[in-house]
């Protein structure tokens, strides 16, 4: 039994599973929620059983169109892959990892099946493959299809979403088979203590209710006659391992910590956030006078903990495989099961409005102070790690799917957080998108409005308000943070670098971006985004004499990265073009 509880599809699996170990013919037992196929090309042409396996990609095709209808019926089901209409045991011979993850592309990222080896009581190896209801309809050739009684048939969106509307397409609203009696008592001691620490008067309030009229306070947990949802159960009553800790201080070392127990979800939660926040150190920060400038972790402890839960509430509970937590060092990796919803990609997630997978799970999860507020988790990500100098995080979706989260940690930048500090006006320093722009100039040599844009996941306007905000912003002694590049045409976008007072605060940063090694990227890039380069833009981006920055601009000319804007090679107006690459 997985996260999910018994459902009908489930006890409707059970059943022909059993059936099929019999020796029942398919039949004899298929029904709306559990249907069993022969594997697509495991015949020749006189019907015979071949040797060699069965196209992946046919396989996968076949199944993308019979996965799509068990989706779109109400409460999902199952498909057997691997016998046949008339009983013959054929087999199915395709790997089950790469084959969902093809079901998951064919669907356009919407349809993420559940599919896991298994030998019958005759020694056939089959695949069984799971899917839950689907939250918009999966048309396959242009058709929404679902199943009536035993065979999948056409219907129309507005028939499909008034069925669909009865029973509702959040699985963690659904009913669970469990009800306010099986609540685990560890789990309402939790809820109890996060409510009590939360600091809010209204969440300790209620956490002094009694245990049923708590529940039926926090939404999207009970049902009627106290019958809890799937949220309710994967919350407060035994469910198997969600979470997988593993912690090594350092990378190839024997681990130190494994956490790995199945219990309620919020039991599970509370040991692993506590051994992730024990392992996690702290660095004093000084001025170069010695004066302390505060305590900081080696990793973010509320970055930390937003991975984590973003792992948890966004992850697609109907695959049996936990939260994965890697913890070696200050680097922490959180790969859950489930890909990116809808729109969502790893280029915007930082600002697409917030796209739950299961809503009822996230707003109960909200009213349980385990989150804070709904679509603020990445930002927190993002904003506490580059405060401290740190890489942003790395968030990539991989075959499965997956969702992995890489938070990298280490000391903090000393340099850059007394500098952050020393910011006026103060709110500047905590806005995301000046945090961002700041560490982008700093770590590139400059920035425009063109390449700020797909830093901060935003519009070109929005780039632009960032930086003039940025460019009014100070540091210590009323010195600007960014100046405007000099030499550039003011009929030109404007870019800009650091000023000279923050690249001395940042002198650690800014020689790694103007040496003699990096000189001939930072004036390349430079002119690919601004579209030209000369000699005077030059010498102010790598902080060099007219002379020098000439010669790195020659060079850059001989590798064949830039041309001269004329042929006679200077005079007034000269500059460099970027060469167009094919």
């Amino acid at each position: 039994m997985g996260f999910s509880g018994i459902s009908d599809a489930d006890r409707a699996l059970h059943s022909l599973l059993e059936a099929l170990d019999l020796g029942v013919t398919p039949g004899e037992v298929e029904t709306k929620h559990a249907d069993v196929k022969e594997e697509p090309g495991r015949r020749g042409k006189r019907g015979e059983i071949l040797l060699e396996p069965a196209d992946p990609e046919v396989v996968a095709q076949f199944l993308h169109r019979e996965l799509a209808c068990m989706a779109n019926t109400p409460g999902g089901g199952a498909i057997v892959l691997g016998v046949a209409d008339d009983g013959k045991r054929t087999g199915a011979t395709v790997d089950a990892e790469p084959l969902r993850h093809r079901i998951y592309e064919l669907s356009q990222r919407l349809l993420t099946p559940d599919v896991h080896e298994r030998t019958l009581a005759d020694g056939t190896r089959v695949l069984v493959c799971r899917v839950t209801q689907t939250f918009e309809p999966l048309r396959v050739d242009g058709r929404i299809n679902w199943r009536v009684d035993s065979n999948c048939v056409e219907v129309d969106r507005v028939t499909w979403a008034d069925k669909m509307g009865i029973f509702g397409s959040d699985w963690s609203i659904q009913p669970s088979h469990l009800t306010f009696d099986d609540v685990d008592p560890a789990s309402m001691s939790e809820l109890r203590r996060l409510l009590r620490e939360s600091g809010d008067p209204q969440s300790t309030e209620l956490g002094r209710a009694g245990d049923l009229d708590l529940l039926r306070r926090i939404p999207n947990l009970l049902l009627e006659s106290d019958r809890l949802t799937n949220a309710g159960r994967l919350l407060l009553t035994e469910v198997p391992i969600a979470i997988d800790y593993l912690h090594r201080p350092r990378p190839g070392a024997d681990s130190t910590v494994r956490i790995e127990q199945p219990g309620p979800l919020l039991v599970q939660l509370r040991a692993v956030t506590e051994a992730m926040g024990a392992r996690i150190d702290t660095v004093h920060v000084e001025t170069p006078q010695g004066v302390t400038v505060g305590q900081y972790p080696t990793l973010p402890e509320r970055a930390a903990r937003e991975a984590l839960m973003n792992g948890l509430l966004h992850r697609d509970w109907e695959r049996s495989a936990p939260t994965r937590v890697e913890h070696v060092g200050s680097t922490l990796k959180v790969e859950s099961p489930g890909g990116l919803i809808g729109s969502v990609t790893p280029a915007n997630i930082i600002t697409h409005p917030s796209t739950p997978r299961h809503r009822g799970l996230v707003e109960a999860a909200g009213r349980m102070r385990l989150v804070e507020r709904e679509g603020v988790g990445v930002d927190r990500m993002y904003a506490d790690l580059i405060s401290l100098g740190r890489p942003a995080p790395i968030i990539e979706e991989k075959p499965g799917p997956t969702v992995e989260v890489t938070l990298i940690g280490g000391d903090p930048d000393e340099a850059w957080v007394r500098l952050r500090q020393s910011i006026t006006p103060s709110d500047l320093s905590h806005d995301l998108n000046i945090i961002l722009a700041l560490d982008h100039v700093s770590r590139v040599g400059w920035v425009s409005a063109r390449t700020l844009a797909p830093v901060i996941q935003d519009r070109p306007e929005v780039a632009t308000d960032a930086l003039e905000r940025l460019r009014a912003g100070q540091t210590t002694g009323g010195q600007p943070l960014v100046v405007r590049v000099s030499g550039r045409p003011a009929t030109l976008p404007d870019m800009y670098r650091l000023s000279d007072a923050a690249r001395r605060q940042l002198s650690d940063r800014t020689r790694r971006v103007t040496a003699m090694d990096s000189r001939a990227t930072l004036v390349v890039g430079y002119a690919l985004d601004g579209g030209r380069i000369s000699s005077t833009e030059a010498s102010d981006l790598l902080g060099i004499g007219p002379a020098p920055a000439g010669d790195v601009l020659k060079q850059a000319v001989a590798d064949g990265d830039l041309e001269p804007s004329s042929p006679t090679g200077g005079g007034r107006g000269f500059h460099y073009l970027p060469v167009a690459r094919r």
